[in-house]
């Protein structure tokens, strides 16, 4: 074998071990990631943005659609209305009801 030959053949032989490193442990070798570490942690904080402006606008949407259902005075807190849960009477509807308790209670 020529000197030449050898050397090439030890420069495949580093190269297929290295290989062999990354795919056994990639995380140990840190050659995992092949992006920057700047780009990960920029990809990571678009998320943490975007999830943030995502929840503000989606409890905005959910305070109109549970404004819209309060406004039609229907009684929202029976049938299968899936906005009922937590949906506060308005005052007017609530005081008549409590009136009509303590007229009933009163009668007894």
């Amino acid at each position: 074998m020529s000197p030449s030959e050898k050397i090439r053949d030890e420069d495949r032989e580093r190269e297929v071990e290295r290989r062999e490193a990354i795919e056994q442990d990639p995380h140990g070798t840190g050659g995992f990631i092949k992006k920057q570490p700047a780009f990960v942690v920029s990809v990571i904080i678009a998320l943490v943005i975007f999830y943030i402006v995502a929840i503000y606008f989606a409890f905005q949407a959910y305070k109109e659609f549970k404004g819209i259902a309060e406004d039609n005075n229907d009684n929202l807190n029976e049938g299968a209305n899936i906005m009922a849960y937590g949906t506060l009477e308005p005052r007017d509807q609530r005081d008549r009801a409590r009136d009509d308790m303590r007229r009933r209670q009163q009668d007894r």
